[in-house]
């Protein structure tokens, strides 16, 4: 299997929410570096090269971005099933709150600009995994 690279700070699939045409999903970009305006493809946004790339001894240098994977995904259908029902039952409620803290950690210490500082937490927060 190849090892993702590709590390988004903010879920692609959760930025597809925000596209106009859901069969068609493209976003309005602003470029705050540049300061330039363009359309783009949620999956071309808001993402890191190996952000959440681990070098703990015995494990897989994308461990972290598989086990968000698992949570974006789990948190996307129980999204879907609360915009098709129009309610949310305590297992989707406790998603979106994972989501809510996703978003919390992606925003403080884990923001881009701290890479250098946040990734010794995360190797040892997977080091101590069983």
């Amino acid at each position: 299997m190849a090892i993702a690279r590709r590390h988004h700070v903010i879920m692609s699939a959760y930025l597809e929410g925000f596209a106009v045409d859901p069969d068609k999903p493209q976003l309005h970009v602003f470029d705050l570096v540049r300061r330039k305006t363009r359309i783009a493809l949620p999956r071309s946004v808001a993402w890191v090269r190996d952000f959440n790339t681990i070098a703990v001894p015995g494990r897989e240098p994308d461990e972290v971005e598989r086990m968000l994977s698992q949570v974006e995904g789990d948190v996307i259908a129980a999204f879907r099933r609360i915009d098709a029902v129009g309610s949310s039952n305590r297992q989707e409620f406790q998603l979106v709150l994972n989501l809510m803290a996703l978003f919390i950690f992606s925003g403080s210490i884990g923001h881009p600009c701290h890479v250098t500082l946040t990734r010794p937490l995360r190797c040892r927060a997977v080091a101590d995994l069983p």
